[in-house]
């Protein structure tokens, strides 16, 4: 039978595999976001775009706020 510390262990070393997971889900999906919104703010760029400077505005935001959370991502996991 396995002692505490042998179980904390292998309890630690699951943690930080979910944690590992998960972070790489995060940053799998920030990576889809931007790359959507990378060619929605292309396309609203263009000569033929149909849609408002409002929605055009909207989406170099939401480019600007999903490149600002992966980088706090990076900054919070180089700090450790």
């Amino acid at each position: 039978m396995q002692n505490l510390t042998e179980r904390e262990k292998i309890l630690s070393i699951t943690k930080l595999g979910d944690r590992a997971s998960k972070e790489l889900d995060i940053v799998q999906l920030l990576a889809r976001a931007e790359g959507n919104l990378q060619f929605l703010a292309e396309v609203s760029s263009s000569s033929d775009w149909q849609g408002s400077m409002t929605q055009g505005q909207a989406i170099l935001d939401a480019l600007n706020f999903v490149q600002q959370a992966a980088n706090l991502h990076t900054q919070l996991r180089n700090s450790k």
